[in-house]
């Protein structure tokens, strides 16, 4: 099968050449490399420029940083309207494939949406993304083992095969978002245009482990709540109440508002200042408003 391997990087030259390295080893090789550079100002182009891949290999450097979301926009849509490629294998500059990742990806050709098993690069028998119940590569294989595969689950942008039928039928990224949120606005895309997503268990795909620090509203449930920047948890905030408000009922639309204003007002004791910035970015996705988070950027 034509594959086309989108590697998305900014500012983090050495990731991506190990990055490459990886892509360089599989059992099984993509067709060509597309590397979208979000305007790195670390000398990425003088190292693409000296690497030497044993697969084809563009290289395409953006005036400026639109964040993942643009990367990933300007990546799949250059490898779609250049060639009819059967897969879009889609990861960030800080992922590594194992050597068979891509040839055990595509034992399971017969579906559009195809997802490797994210593991922590550092301690690789535990998960990158606790978002399962099971936490370790033992217990995923005990669970899942008996067909290799976890239904309706994936870890999207790190390490996914999209096909070309999904792309054609439900476009590409949305590059508004900037960064967090738009995989999963294009996950929930493709589910409810019939793409279901299955990760493929032994197609390892290593990753730091998420930087993400969890904290919990008044009734024990889990809040994305705080990260390093007011840029990230901005368009976080914003992207979260786009996905609510588009694809959510109801009731995961009130869920989500009451689960963020009970721990500003009473998890964090009454910060203000904290829940006015939630609705302010909430009130952006709502209305589907991606310009403002310009303000928060270097």
């Amino acid at each position: 099968m034509d594959i086309a391997c989108i590697i998305v990087t900014y500012n983090r030259k050495n990731l991506l050449l190990n990055c490459l390295d990886a892509i360089n080893s599989q059992t099984i090789k993509p067709r060509k490399i597309f590397v979208i550079d979000n305007a790195s100002s670390d000398g990425t182009d003088e190292c693409i420029h000296k690497y030497e891949s044993g697969i084809a290999l563009d290289y395409i450097r953006l005036d400026k940083n639109i964040g993942g979301a643009g990367g990933f926009y300007t990546g799949i849509k250059t490898a779609f309207e250049e060639s009819r490629y059967n897969y879009y294998w889609v990861m960030d500059d800080d992922g590594q494939p194992e050597p068979k990742c891509l040839e055990n990806l595509l034992k399971h050709s017969e579906y559009d949406f195809i997802a490797p098993l994210v593991l922590d690069i550092e301690n690789r028998d535990n998960v990158a993304f606790p978002y399962l119940k099971e936490r370790t590569l033992s217990e995923i294989q005990n669970k899942y083992g008996k067909d290799g595969l976890i239904h309706n689950y994936a870890n999207p942008f790190n390490g996914v095969l999209f096909s070309h039928r999904l792309v054609a039928k439900i476009g590409y990224p949305k590059k508004e978002m900037f960064i967090w949120g738009d995989e999963a606005e294009y996950q929930c895309r493709a589910t409810v245009n019939g793409f279901s997503p299955v990760t493929v268990i032994d197609a390892i795909h290593y990753h730091p482990l998420d930087r993400i620090k969890f904290e919990y509203d008044i009734f024990g449930r889990k809040t994305i709540i705080y990260v390093e920047s007011k840029l990230r948890r901005y368009c976080k905030y914003r992207n979260s109440s786009f996905i609510a408000s588009k694809y959510g009922g109801t009731l995961s639309k009130i869920s989500f508002y009451m689960s963020y204003i009970t721990f500003f007002l009473f998890s964090r004791k009454a910060d203000i200042s904290g829940l006015k910035f939630f609705l302010n970015a909430a009130r952006d996705g709502r209305k589907g408003i991606f310009k403002n988070h310009n303000k928060y950027m270097n």
